[in-house]
């Protein structure tokens, strides 16, 4: 296939819909669009052909290696009201490739095509049946898109939903209609969701009334079921009219899920009428006969007080699933009183309903105070029988914790900068995967299942046929003959172990598979005055002593990635050559060669090494391909504080976001204006060059005073949610001749104290004040202060 540059072009999209209008229920229930000046907008087919006006396709092709596109779904998972449908998806067709299915981006539906390493392989632009996108779903065989049009005459035999079926290359099959279903528009502040029962496609959505006898069009949930093995695909039942809770029907339902278990449906439904609860939902008849319209048995799962029809519920549903015993619901929410509609900071919970007993349990999974910054709708992924990822951000950061099949958190809670979107999260090779889309800039996400800690941000690579990027074996091999002259390495890599040696510009490490580096071993043949020796930079340990000449340097069995890398050439001979090195890291890709020392890879950013090239030529020639941007530095291009001295490392655990990353020699760890404790920390020295160690205990709430660790041990408590109060540290052995360690911390109320040093005590005693933040800094002996040493303990 011929690939072409792709040229992606950005244009600021003002989304009016979103901007000026809400939506208002009355107190007899009637459900309207309203403008932020209070009078009645246009209709709402009007309003989503103003959308359509400001979102202006500026190029496509039925099937090529390029389309220009505008928008955004970055948080689109996220309402405070009602839902919208769900217009970003992903699947992963084969091993080696992801598909990402995008509605409402270009005229049409747009589909792209990414190896693993997130290159951009091909596009694909799919015809729209009907104007208004609905949903995609995807079967072992077949793909299906549901859209939909407005009914604004009220006609009972206009088609208002289509189901289209394709092929795995997009080839039209069949569709199936539905018409004379109670409908004006369909899809109407709320979502749609798939789920299937052998040949059998049951659709749960919503939808925008006819005209009731008080004057009004009310919303409503709507649920139908689809043959699809039938030629042309049928519709076989349908629920669309006015009924009660106890056959499925939800009025005013601003979020719809649906999965069936067994051969039982089972729905969830988010209602602000009636009921005004989120509310779970099980059928009573069995599905795989084509049919599901039966009595219900229906579980409140969260009621809220206020006016029935009251918009405003301070709550929102992002997941179901269904583990071995149980139903799980994802959400957040306000506490709900009688000033729930009043509130703005939503927590997250995960509600667990038991299927033997419909018992429900509130699972909290966060307790931010009212007031301080709120969370978002989470997501949530299965991972293993009975385990699950919750997924959900608050402000720029996203944060994840472990589910257990009860619904209860089971991990620390991780969190890194990023977004969430209405994409929901899939497995892919070991990592948890979801995209943003904000015009041109389309970036992955991933978080590792065997390591929560592991994350990352990828954004997509667009391929420079000028500049393939090379595809190794991803099978170590044995080792080959060593080259008559030249560098011979090879890399210790994850869940792979040693690979093969490469010589001479050959790539050592895996494409497209997102493993790190662990270990280098370089070595020199066909010159015995010729050699080498090179040190990494690792993960928590910054950059290790220099070794030489087929030496190991990083680790092994410590699940440790390399950042950086320096090379440099001994012996008599190493001034008539040079030696060149490119590293592939993590999100960055390809960076350019370094040499004779430089250093290679990044710092600052915890990105991992993937692969990288070594190569020899004779001194004073050109060099591989461009030097530029060969190592990228957080912050500028120096390296991490302290990254070619001794390093102090220490990370501390904080209230509802767990371990945060290692920060060194004076960077501050912990939160600044989030009023959250530090529970716990760690301690370490790096790139040591002296005997000895560090020791330090911590004060905790209710404890007092520990006993001393030492080297990277913890200090506090973990799953106590007791506060730190206090912390004394001190160097050990030669490095305590050689240093002086400060260190002066952010206590509640007080604020930064002074610094503290060599063992005396810092933070308070006596005030229950908990400590917020930490630096901690080492000094030559007898140096001058970082700060102030005034006010460093209050007792």
């Amino acid at each position: 296939m011929k690939k072409a540059w792709i040229n992606f072009v950005s244009i600021i999209v003002i989304t009016a819909i979103a901007a000026t209008q809400w939506l208002s229920v009355s107190d007899d229930r009637s459900f309207h669009f309203f403008d932020i000046e209070g009078s009645v907008a246009a209709t709402e087919e009007q309003a989503l052909i103003r959308t359509e006006e400001l979102l202006p396709v500026l190029g496509a092709s039925a099937d090529s290696m390029y389309t220009v596109y505008t928008g955004s779904n970055v948080n689109s998972q996220n309402y405070y009201r009602w839902s919208s449908t769900v217009k970003s998806y992903l699947t992963q067709p084969d091993a080696q490739t992801i598909m990402r299915v995008q509605g409402n981006a270009v005229s049409g539906v747009l589909v792209e095509y990414y190896d693993l390493s997130y290159t951009l392989l091909n596009t694909k632009i799919v015809a729209q049946e009907l104007p208004i996108f609905g949903g995609f779903y995807e079967t072992s065989s077949n793909y299906f898109i549901i859209s939909g049009q407005t009914n604004p005459e009220e006609s009972n035999t206009k088609e208002v939903v289509r189901v289209t079926k394709y092929d795995k290359d997009w080839n039209k099959i069949s569709t199936a209609s539905l018409a004379n279903c109670n409908t004006v528009i369909p899809f109407d502040a709320g979502s749609l969701r798939v789920s299937q029962s052998g040949n059998y496609l049951i659709i749960r959505t919503s939808h925008e009334m006819y005209t009731s006898s008080d004057g009004y069009n009310h919303q409503a949930n709507m649920t139908f079921q689809v043959n699809t093995a039938s030629s042309p695909m049928t519709i076989t039942d349908k629920q669309y009219t006015v009924y009660n809770i106890g056959t499925g029907y939800v009025s005013h339902s601003f979020n719809q899920f649906v999965k069936v278990d067994g051969n039982q449906l089972v729905a969830v439904d988010h209602g602000d009428a009636y009921p005004r609860s989120i509310v779970l939902i099980k059928y009573g008849r069995d599905v795989s006969t084509g049919l599901f319209n039966s009595t219900c048995t229906n579980v409140p799962i969260m009621t809220f007080p206020g006016t029935i029809g009251n918009n405003s519920t301070g709550a929102s549903v992002g997941a179901f699933e269904i583990s071995s015993a149980n139903y799980l619901v994802a959400g957040n929410s306000v506490v709900q009183d009688s000033t729930n509609t009043s509130r703005t900071t939503r927590n997250i919970f995960v509600a667990s309903v038991s299927k033997s007993s419909s018992a429900v349990t509130m699972n909290w999974i966060t307790n931010y105070s009212e007031g301080t910054t709120t969370t978002t709708t989470p997501q949530m992924v299965k991972i293993a029988a009975d385990t699950y990822v919750l997924i959900w951000s608050r402000g720029d950061q996203v944060y994840y914790t472990k589910i257990n099949g009860s619904g209860q958190k089971v991990s620390d809670i991780y969190n890194f900068s990023g977004s969430l979107s209405d994409c929901a999260p899939i497995v892919v090779s070991g990592k948890i995967v979801w995209y943003t889309w904000s015009s041109a800039d389309v970036k992955f996400y991933e978080i590792s299942t065997t390591n929560l800690a592991e994350n990352g941000v990828r954004p997509i690579t667009i391929p420079d046929p000028n500049n393939p990027v090379p595809i190794p074996s991803p099978t170590p091999t044995d080792d080959p003959a060593p080259p008559a002259f030249g560098v011979s390495y090879r890399t210790h890599i994850q869940e792979m172990g040693w690979q093969g040696y490469r010589s001479n510009g050959t790539m050592a490490g895996t494409s497209g598979q997102s493993l790190r580096l662990e270990g280098i071993k370089i070595k020199i043949s066909g010159d015995p005055n010729l050699g080498v020796q090179y040190t990494t930079h690792v993960q928590d340990y910054g950059w290790l002593p220099w070794c030489a000449n087929d030496e190991m340097s990083g680790t092994e069995g410590e699940s440790k990635r390399l950042e950086a890398i320096k090379i440099q050439l001994t012996g008599s001979s190493k001034n008539l050559y040079d030696i060149y090195y490119r590293v592939h890291a993590q999100d960055f890709g390809w960076l350019g060669w370094a040499s004779n020392g430089a250093a290679a890879g990044t710092a600052g950013y915890s990105k991992r090494l993937e692969a990288i090239e070594v190569v020899i030529v004779e001194k004073g020639a050109t060099a591989p391909g461009s030097a530029a941007r060969a190592y990228v530095a957080n912050g500028g291009t120096q390296d991490v504080p302290g990254a070619n001295a001794t390093n102090v490392g220490y990370r501390t655990h904080i209230q509802n976001v767990g371990w945060q990353g290692f920060r060194y020699n004076g960077q501050m760890s912990g939160t600044s204006g989030r009023s959250l404790r530090l529970e716990g920390i760690n301690i370490k020295l790096t790139n040591q060059q002296y005997s000895g160690g560090i020791r330090y205990t911590t004060h905790v709430q209710d404890v007092g005073w520990q006993n001393y660790v030492a080297n990277g041990e913890m200090a506090g408590t973990s799953g106590r949610s007791l506060r730190l109060e206090g912390i004394k540290i001190e160097l050990t052995g030669e490095m305590a001749n050689q240093y002086d360690i400060y260190y002066r911390v952010h206590v509640q109320d007080f604020g930064w104290l002074g610094w503290a040093k060599n063992g005396q005590p810092s933070g308070s005693q006596g005030h229950s004040k908990r400590l917020e933040g930490i630096e901690v800094v080492l000094v030559k002996k007898g140096g001058a202060a970082p700060g102030t040493t005034v006010n460093s303990f209050i007792q």
